[in-house]
Parts: C-alpha cells; structure tokens; sequence
C-alpha cells in the first residue's frame, strides 16, 4: 500500500475539457503545441483527476481486501510516444492511461489498466508482458491443473468480458501438439476489456464501477500472478 492513496481528493469524475483537450491533441499533434499553458490544462483536467482516480480505486481495494497496489503518482503511463523506430514521427499519444498493478507487479505486469481517449475508453486487466521464465512458469501451472484455469477463464467471460491474447501458431517448445491443454499452452499473454461510455468516464461513480470489474478480476489476476512468479496455479 502506498500512502499516496491517501493524498488525494475523491474522484470527481472526467469533466468536458479533458476529452475537448484529448481531441485537440489529436488534430495537433506537434512538440510546438503543447504550450506550458496546455500542459497545465493536460495536468488540471487529465493528469489530476486520473490520479484521484487511481487513488480512489485503491483506497476502495485496500477496504475490500483485494490485492491490487496502486501508485496514484508512478502508474500513469508518459503522453510522449517513443518514435526512435517508428515512421509515424508524431510526438504524443492522444489518449491517457493508467494501471493498478497486482501485487508487486511492476508497471506493465499482471494487474488492471483503465484507458481514457474520446470514444474509446476501455478497462481492462490480465497479464499483458509475460515473457522468459514467467512464461515458462505459465505453462508449467497450466500444466499443473488447466481445469482450475478453464474455470477461471469461464468466469471471466461470464461476468466480465471476452478473454483474448497472443498464441504461438504451433505447440510450444517441449509439449506435444496433443497435449489436452495446448489451446491454452499457446497462450503467450491473456487479457480481458470491456469498453466504457465517455459518459461513464464523467461519472463519480466510475470508481465504484471499477472496483466491481477488478472483484470480477481478482480470480484472474491472482491465478496469473501465482503462475509467472511460482510455477503453480493459485487457490
């Protein structure tokens, strides 16, 4: 638990100006644009209350005894796109986003991640970068009971949102492409979304609202996290 959840106010919801900033930046999308007076706007009408947003929910979780450690300050992912290796040279993402990781997951670990970009808001969680040991860690729980795991996944589906993910085109290395699981041993990472209103992301509510969605993914990502780091599926 960080005690800068406790430094912020509730949150009061998205208001107008931060879409109206979002779909400004979006049309201007140049270094020279984001004047010192715009990134006030960005901080006052996005930054901020994204923060009080991060906060909110992880005051809520730590109530709920749901183990989701959220960084109101550090978990907000940077506006500045990295354009070394790419040809669209554009200088800035056009939306804004933040995660709630699970446990002591790092940034882009195992957790949750609410997306804000006019008309194409979403929330979402599972294990998004699972690569080297943790993904042989992965398998090796899904080897260990994948009914556990089938059943989690059917949960998910149930109450929240499709399941998607990466999957490698053949078995991996080391199992039988007639191995009962492989569907699921193909896996090379897994998550789950569900799309959100503008209107909801304006709403003080929407705190509420996403602690719901992460009691309907705790199963999810504690079964992720116990996999990647131990080998064994959790509960």
């Amino acid at each position: 638990m960080s005690d800068t959840l406790y430094d912020y106010p509730p949150f009061p919801g998205f208001d107008a100006a931060a879409f109206s900033f979002l779909n400004r930046l979006k049309r201007n999308n140049r270094r020279e644009w984001l004047t010192p007076e715009r990134k006030k706007e960005m901080e006052d009408h996005l930054i901020f209350p994204l923060r009080s947003l991060l906060a909110d929910v992880g005051r809520r979780c730590v109530d709920a005894g749901l183990d989701f450690r959220v960084d109101p300050k550090r978990g907000i992912f940077r506006i500045y796109r990295d354009v070394r290796f790419s040809k669209d040279k554009k200088p800035f993402k056009t939306n804004i986003g933040g995660v709630l990781p699970y446990a002591d997951e790092p940034k882009k670990g195992i957790g949750g991640y609410i997306h804000i970009e006019p008309g194409r808001c979403f929330f979402g969680a599972g294990g998004y970068f699972i690569s080297g040991e943790e993904l042989k860690n992965f398998r090796r729980a899904i080897e260990a009971d994948p009914d556990r795991f089938r059943t989690i996944l059917d949960n998910v589906e149930s109450n929240f949102g499709e399941v998607h993910g990466e999957r490698l085109k053949r078995a991996p290395a080391g199992y039988d492409v007639g191995h009962p699981a492989i569907d699921l041993l193909r896996y090379k990472n897994l998550w789950t979304s569900r799309q959100l209103s503008d209107d909801e992301m304006k709403s003080p509510d929407l705190s509420v609202r996403l602690l719901e969605h992460l009691r309907n993914l705790n199963e999810l990502c504690e079964w992720l996290y116990s996999a990647t780091k131990q080998g064994t599926p959790a509960g």
